[in-house]
C-alpha cells in the first residue's frame, strides 16, 4: 500500500541551499516498487497508446481527471487523502517513462484538473490500488 503524505515527503537543503521537500526512503521504495507494477501488462486493463501518444504531442496541454480507488483491509486502515500525492506521483513517472524521448515534460501531474479519491474494503482481503485517468472536460472559461 503507498505511504501517507506524513511518510512520503520530508523537508531538505538543496545545494544551494534553499529549503525544499523529498522523497522519504518509504516513499523511494513505494516508487521503485511501483515502476514494476505499472510495466507488468497483467496489471493494466486498459490502455490506449493512441490517446497516450496524442496527449503527448498536442501543441496544447489536455486537462486529465484521475481516479484513485483505495481497496483497504478495513476501512479505517489509512487516511483516504495520505497516500494520493505519491500515487500521482508514480504515475506521472510512468508516463514520463512511456512517452517518446523529448515528450517527457509533457506528462506533468499539473494537467490533472480533478482528482477523486475513493476508499473500500478489498473483496480479496489484500490491500491494492486502482488507479484510472480520463481526458477531462473543462467547464466554464
Amino acid at each position: 500500500m503507498a505511504p501517507g503524505i506524513n511518510q512520503s515527503y520530508m523537508p531538505a537543503v538543496d545545494e544551494h541551499g534553499k529549503a525544499t521537500i523529498v522523497h522519504t526512503e518509504i516513499a523511494r521504495s513505494f516508487l521503485e516498487k511501483a515502476v514494476w507494477y505499472f510495466r507488468d501488462q497483467a496489471n493494466v486493463k486498459m490502455f490506449d497508446a493512441r490517446v497516450f501518444e496524442a496527449i503527448s504531442f498536442s501543441p496544447v496541454k489536455v486537462p486529465l481527471e484521475v481516479t484513485i480507488r483505495l481497496h483497504m483491509r478495513t476501512l479505517w486502515q489509512k487516511d483516504i487523502d495520505g497516500p494520493d500525492k505519491i500515487i500521482v506521483d508514480a504515475l506521472f513517472n510512468h508516463f514520463r517513462f512511456l512517452a517518446e524521448p523529448g515528450q517527457e515534460r509533457n506528462w506533468n501531474d499539473n494537467r490533472i484538473v480533478r482528482l477523486i479519491v475513493e476508499k473500500d474494503i478489498a473483496r480479496s482481503g489484500v490491500a491494492s490500488i486502482e488507479i484510472e485517468v480520463r481526458c477531462a472536460q473543462l467547464t466554464g472559461k
